[in-house]
């Protein structure tokens, strides 16, 4: 057989970046509702979509969604190259060294 059984894949650890849901032009306000003595404040909705964004976020990786997504992340990919054929399979990150 000239091809190798085993493979080593390691990945480069990404950051939890904040991800600006506006950029991609997914949220809208559709209705504003204000008395007739309220003057609006066009920057409301960019400031409380921010706040709320980076609290989901906090959340989400105080809840350990990173490392939750790195280990579904492994076993996705041990699984497909076992299913490829090779019977060694070294999936992690660079320096840190994993058996699968």
């Amino acid at each position: 057989m000239w091809w190798s059984t085993a493979i080593r894949c390691i990945s480069v650890a990404g950051g939890a970046d904040s991800h600006d849901a506006d950029r991609y032009g997914r949220t809208r306000v559709y209705s504003r509702s204000t008395g007739l003595l309220v003057p609006t404040d066009p920057n409301l909705e960019s400031e409380v979509r921010q706040t709320a964004e980076q609290q989901i976020a906090q959340a989400a990786l105080d809840d350990g969604i990173l490392e939750k997504a790195r280990q579904n992340a492994r076993n996705s990919v041990t699984a497909l190259l076992y299913g490829l054929g090779f019977r060694t399979v070294d999936v992690g990150k660079a320096g840190i060294r994993e058996q699968a």
